[in-house]
């Protein structure tokens, strides 16, 4: 879970051998992201919506109708190095000794397949786009869960001994690693779009103008009994 999947040999060469400041630094960046903690979540989503659908065949009157979505979300939030900000000075070498200082521990990504996902309940018909907009909700979920469960203490910890276990497979006798302090991070707060004042066109004040705003509309020239606005 932690990313450790490079070739020792492949990215350094055949055999052991200790190269100078400069050489080590360029093939250490040239790994770029080094992923060592990971947070894996499966998660529950839920979401409502209105649908104004009329009611009654001589009542002539349009209710909302709420429909309601539960599905389930796998998310994973990979944490770690970006290896290709270090620079010379983060690296000194003699003779058989190594000082390393690792950058700031960082979140490299947070995964949510948009089609790995299960559906336990779904009343009427939700669009493809309305599901993917739900689960990017459950993707900041995943990401503030992550940080709650101090993640990037976690890849600095963890870090620590395997950057060591690399310079050891190198030839370096003595490696010394020094990380830098975790950075101070904030939750993510998920927006939800409000409309500010008037909205020409929603009827229903839903925020969406669609066929159920023509629908209110045409009933209310028409003097059924319906309102303009959010409806009950």
């Amino acid at each position: 879970p932690f990313g450790w999947s490079f070739s020792l040999t492949n990215l350094f060469g055949g055999g052991v051998k200790i190269e100078n400041t400069a050489n080590v630094v360029e093939k250490v960046k040239k790994i770029s992201q080094l992923t060592t903690a990971c947070y894996y979540e499966e998660y529950v989503l839920q979401n409502r919506k209105g649908v104004a659908e009329e009611k009654g065949l001589f009542t002539k009157s349009v209710d909302t109708v709420y429909y309601d979505i539960v599905l389930t979300v796998r998310g994973t939030v990979r944490a770690g190095y970006d290896l290709s900000k270090m620079s010379e000075g983060d690296i000194t070498i003699s003779g058989d000794t190594i000082n390393i200082k690792l950058p700031q521990p960082e979140v490299l990504d947070v995964i949510s397949n948009p089609s790995d996902y299960k559906i336990f309940e779904e009343q009427g018909e939700w669009s493809h786009e309305e599901i993917v907009a739900l689960q990017s909700e459950g993707k900041i979920k995943t990401l503030n869960n992550a940080l709650q469960h101090n993640i990037l203490g976690k890849a600095n910890e963890q870090g620590k001994e395997r950057v060591a276990n690399l310079f050891t497979a190198m030839g370096f006798k003595q490696v010394n690693v020094t990380t830098t302090a975790v950075p101070t991070t904030t939750l993510v707060i998920p927006t939800t779009k409000t409309p500010e004042g008037i909205t020409y066109g929603d009827c229903n004040a839903d925020t969406k103008i669609n066929m159920a705003d023509v629908l209110i509309l045409r009933k209310y020239i028409a003097k059924w009994d319906v309102t303009l606005g959010p409806q009950k």
